[in-house]
């Protein structure tokens, strides 16, 4: 993550999935509820302060998240698609100095 830099006010959401199946079953439960939590409270939220309008959606899915809450997937693609028009609109007339691409 420290090499991505810092993305500015470029809109970004981060979905969190909660269930990890693939934690060995030779793990505690308490070590891979730890790991969970880590992941949720922790890592992922460290990519969402990638950028200043940052915003983690936490979803009780898997890694299978398209296909199991498509819908969900669907309506964050569509949130940064308008917030990135938004965004090349104050570009293009000037309100910011450029893309930073």
């Amino acid at each position: 993550m420290r090499s991505a830099g810092n993305l500015g006010d470029r809109p970004l959401i981060v979905l969190t999935a909660t269930r990890q199946e693939d934690i060995l079953p030779e793990i505690p439960p308490n070590d891979a509820e730890a790991e969970e939590d880590l992941w949720v409270h922790q890592l992922q939220p460290e990519l969402v302060h990638l950028s200043t309008r940052g915003k983690q959606i936490v979803v009780e899915s898997s890694h299978e998240m398209p296909t199991e809450h498509p819908e969900v997937v669907i309506s964050a693609i569509h949130e940064v698609w308008l917030a990135a028009r938004v965004y090349c609109a104050r570009v293009h007339h000037g309100q910011i100095d450029d893309l930073g691409l």
